[in-house]
């Protein structure tokens, strides 16, 4: 096998292998996040407090859990980081689907 189709495959294996990790909140979160790039953070809160159906607590706790994999920003104004957008970058399929 070619060393760069080798190293192809082991980036799609990892990214899949991390992805497959992220619960169905954190996937959501991840997803919008991508979407609406740019809003404050408090604001995309407010947002996913209903399509969540859970308590703001519960989604600033989740949102500090992916700033601590070091998938989020940590600024006032949400954004993936270079790992974020690493594992997000180029999917064709919504990572909240991906999941079995």
């Amino acid at each position: 096998m070619q060393p760069q189709i080798l190293a192809e495959q082991c980036t799609l294996t990892l990214k899949q292998l991390v992805l497959e990790q992220l619960n169905q909140k954190q996937r959501i979160i991840l997803e919008k996040a991508k979407q609406l790039e740019g809003i404050q953070v408090s604001n995309l809160v407010l947002t996913l407090k209903d399509e969540l159906e859970c308590t703001d607590s519960a989604i600033w706790k989740t949102i500090r859990s992916l700033r601590d994999m070091n998938l989020l920003s940590e600024s006032n104004k949400i954004s993936l980081t270079e790992l974020g957008n690493f594992l997000l970058g180029g999917q064709n399929v919504s990572i909240i689907e991906s999941r079995n």
